[in-house]
């Protein structure tokens, strides 16, 4: 309940992403992007496509949903600026209530 599905995503740079919400109370805003990256927030309850140009690791959330760890990560290419990512979802997981080990199992992904 209230998970991005996948929660993790591999892809490579130029690949889109059809970001499609199970009802209309959720989207799929950007919170961490790589430096030259453009952020992104769909529209609540809208299917968007979202194409990822800049290599690295985006984390993204649902906007209303955040506090129940409604959270998801998608790496471009190679994890660069890993380190700096790994120190945002330190202070970002203030923002979660409930579920906060989510995102701590997403990022283990990131190769």
């Amino acid at each position: 309940m209230m998970v991005m599905e996948p929660a993790y995503l591999k892809l490579a740079p130029g690949d889109t992403v059809n970001f499609v919400p199970a009802d209309p109370s959720h989207n799929a805003q950007s919170v961490s992007i790589p430096d030259g990256a453009s952020s992104f927030t769909t529209p609540m309850g809208q299917a968007t496509k979202v194409t990822f140009e800049q290599e690295g690791v985006y984390v993204y959330k649902c906007l209303p949903h955040l506090p129940l760890g409604m959270v998801g990560i998608i790496q471009v290419g190679k994890a660069v600026i890993i380190a700096q990512t790994q120190e945002f979802i330190t202070g970002f997981k203030t923002g979660i209530a409930m579920n906060k080990e989510r995102i701590d199992q997403y990022i283990k992904q990131v190769k």
